[in-house]
Parts: C-alpha cells; structure tokens; sequence
C-alpha cells in the first residue's frame, strides 16, 4: 500500500521533470514548481507516518509528530522506495535544501 502512495506521489512531481543540462541553470518557476512538489510529498508522507505509527501501535522514541517527520525524511533521503524513480527523489529532496 505504501508502495502504491509514493509511486503515485511521485508520479505526480514528473510533469516538472526535465532533461538535466548542466550548462544553463533552471528558470525561477520551474525551481519553485520542483519545492512545493517536494513539500507537498513531505507534508504527505509525514502524515502517512503518523497514520502507520497510529495503526501498527508502534513503538515511540518521541512525539508522534516528530516520528512522523523521521519517517517522511527516511522516505525522501532513502529514495522512497519500491516503484519509485530514484533519481526523482533525490531532485526533490535538492528542492527541499
């Protein structure tokens, strides 16, 4: 099921993806475009931690809110995981720094 949200989630950041030139840098809307596709990624895997957290009674080091966090930034620096394009995520996750 987690597979299924990210590869959605993430297909729907690809209509800003472009081909990489590195020799001229990206337009302002376009960088801007690629942040709030990544914060928008983030605010729903952060969520989706909370309700794993919440539905699998797991265990935590902290605040619910804090785990959720971790979860959501695992997520995003470890690739996100089954179905997804890994070299999206780490263009997002440039976007968020």
């Amino acid at each position: 099921m987690i597979a299924i949200f990210l590869a959605a989630t993430c297909s729907a950041g690809t209509a800003t993806t472009r081909a990489a030139q590195p020799a001229a840098p990206e337009p302002e809307s376009v960088v801007r475009a690629e942040f709030v596709v990544a914060i928008t990624l983030f605010a729903r895997l952060h969520e989706m931690g909370q309700v794993i957290i919440r539905d699998f009674q797991l265990p935590l080091l902290g605040t619910e809110e804090g785990s959720g966090d971790r979860l959501a930034a695992m997520t995003l620096l470890g690739g996100g995981g089954p179905g997804t394009k890994p070299e999206e995520m780490r263009r997002l996750t440039r976007a968020l720094a």
